[in-house]
């Protein structure tokens, strides 16, 4: 379902631009099964699963969590930030 959405390909994009392995796109697979409305019991939202204080410390609000697009950025941020 990613893949013809899409989904796939944006996050193949992203992750190429920060020069981070392809396999980054299996993130949201394991965290929401791309599901951009995806909550866990904890808190974390969005297809990535991100935490709101995360979220908020790389410039997402709250709610944008639930952007693919957007929280897709930020992800690929964080990751790159950790890959470093």
């Amino acid at each position: 379902q990613a893949a013809s959405d899409g989904k796939l390909n944006y996050v193949l994009d992203q992750a190429q631009k920060k020069n981070l392995p392809a396999s980054v796109a299996i993130v949201p697979i394991v965290e929401s099964n791309y599901n951009k409305n995806a909550i866990s019991p904890k808190g974390a939202g969005g297809a990535w699963q991100l935490m709101p204080k995360t979220a908020s410390a790389y410039g997402l609000n709250s709610a944008d969590r639930f952007n693919f697009n957007s929280s897709t950025k930020v992800a690929i941020e964080i990751l790159s930030d950790l890959y470093q």
